[in-house]
């Protein structure tokens, strides 16, 4: 009798557990990203860390990036040529049909290139009247001007006022470029003479 009681109640336990429903982990698409080289300046690579949990399989929308899609859990790095805010997508699905889905923002930076020239305006001896011309390349900088000697020292815009130097010297033209990561320190022909 002991017997025949174990094995119902060894049959009943078999049948509780085959009906038990499996609840699944919760679903929830989850990423960090980080520049290569921590360079945010075009061109740049950008390598994605899927921080996911519940999913079974995953889609990547890369604004702007090359390649543009993926289905890998963890993409391969992702190359940006062009400047910009771009927007990155990953939905993350399971297998009973759950969907999550999260975005970031990333920000690439334009490359600094150019430089800036002078000229003046009649002869060295002073009054000299000096104008200088900006030819850095590129989108979202800020620019920084120093020219000692001049009766306004500094300047901060992308196109300074015309210079006036008073005194005879010889003076440094600087110029501090910056796209929010980098700055660029530029000079024109190192300095600009001003004759007796």
């Amino acid at each position: 009798m002991r017997s025949l009681l174990g094995y119902v109640l060894c049959l009943l336990c078999m049948v509780f557990y085959s009906c038990y429903n499996e609840t699944t982990e919760q679903i929830q698409a989850e990423f960090d990203y980080q520049f290569e080289n921590s360079d945010q300046s075009i061109p740049v690579v950008v390598q994605f860390i899927n921080r996911s949990s519940g999913g079974d399989t995953y889609k990547w929308e890369f604004e702007g990036g090359t390649p543009s899609v993926s289905t890998a859990k963890d993409p391969e790095k992702i190359s940006y040529l062009k400047h910009g805010k771009y927007a990155v997508k990953l939905t993350v699905t399971n297998v009973d049909g759950e969907v999550n889905t999260t975005s970031k923002i990333i920000n690439v930076l334009d490359q600094i290139s150019g430089d800036f020239t002078y000229s003046i305006k009649g002869s060295n001896y002073p009054p000299v009247q000096v104008t200088l011309s900006n030819e850095i390349k590129g989108e979202g900088f800020t620019y920084s001007w120093i020219f000692k000697g001049n009766e306004v020292d500094s300047f901060e815009g992308k196109t300074p006022p015309e210079l006036i130097y008073n005194k005879p010297g010889t003076y440094d033209l600087v110029l501090l470029v910056s796209n929010g990561q980098d700055t660029v320190r530029k000079l024109v022909n190192r300095q600009q003479k001003v004759d007796n």
